[in-house]
C-alpha cells in the first residue's frame, strides 16, 4: 500500500535541509537552462515548497521554482504567461504540488493543462500532501485524477520507496527513474 507525503514530514524535511527557504527557492529560479522539472504549486503552500524541492533534487531532478524568478512581472499579466509557457516547454517533466489549497489557485489549472499538451506522455505528475498519509481531500478537483501520483510506497518486494504510480494500468515506477527518463530531450 503505498501513501501520500504528509505536511509534517515536509516540514522536517525544509529544516533538515540545513538551508533557509528563500535560499532553496532562489537557487530554483534562476536560470532554466539546467532545469528539467517545473514545480507548479499554490502560492498559499510556499512554506512547503523548499521540501518538495528538495525531495525531487534527492531523486535525481533539477527543478524550475517560479518563486523569486526576477523575470516574473511584480503582477501577473501576459509577460508573466510567456515567460512560465517558455520555463515548462524548456522543461521534460512537471510536478504539481497539490493539497486542499489547490483548488483555489488560478495558475495551477492553467500551468498543468499547458504542461500536458507540451510535455511528452507521463511526464506530468501531482505530489499530493495532506495532515494524514491516507487523506483523499485532494482529488477534490476530478481532472488530478488524470495524472501519475508521486507517493511513498513499496515496489515489488523492495522496502518503501518514493514512487510515481499510474492508476490507470496498476503500475509504478521508482521516483529517480522518472526523474531520470528523457534527459538531454531538449
Amino acid at each position: 500500500m503505498s501513501r501520500i507525503v504528509t505536511f509534517d514530514e515536509l516540514r522536517r524535511r525544509g529544516k533538515a535541509t540545513g538551508r533557509t527557504a528563500g535560499q532553496i527557492i532562489s537557487e530554483h529560479s534562476r536560470s532554466l537552462t539546467t532545469k528539467d522539472t517545473f514545480l507548479s504549486y499554490s502560492s498559499r503552500d510556499v512554506e512547503f515548497v523548499p521540501a518538495v524541492i528538495d525531495l525531487l533534487e534527492q531523486h535525481g531532478a533539477s527543478v524550475y521554482c517560479d518563486k523569486g524568478d526576477d523575470s516574473l512581472p511584480e503582477k501577473p499579466n501576459l509577460d508573466t504567461a510567456r515567460i512560465l509557457r517558455n520555463a515548462i516547454s524548456s522543461c521534460e517533466r512537471l510536478v504539481v504540488f497539490v493539497t486542499t489549497n489547490s483548488n483555489q489557485s488560478r495558475w495551477i489549472p492553467w500551468e498543468l493543462g499547458f504542461g500536458d499538451g507540451v510535455l511528452n506522455d507521463g511526464m506530468v505528475a501531482i505530489l499530493p500532501a495532506a495532515q494524514s498519509e491516507f487523506d483523499s481531500k485532494w482529488v477534490d478537483q476530478e481532472y488530478l485524477g488524470l495524472y501519475r501520483r508521486i507517493e511513498h510506497g513499496r515496489l515489488n518486494s523492495s522496502g518503501p520507496r518514493w514512487l510515481v504510480a499510474d492508476d490507470h494500468d496498476n503500475t509504478a515506477i521508482l521516483l529517480e527513474d522518472w526523474c531520470a527518463q528523457d534527459r538531454g530531450r531538449r
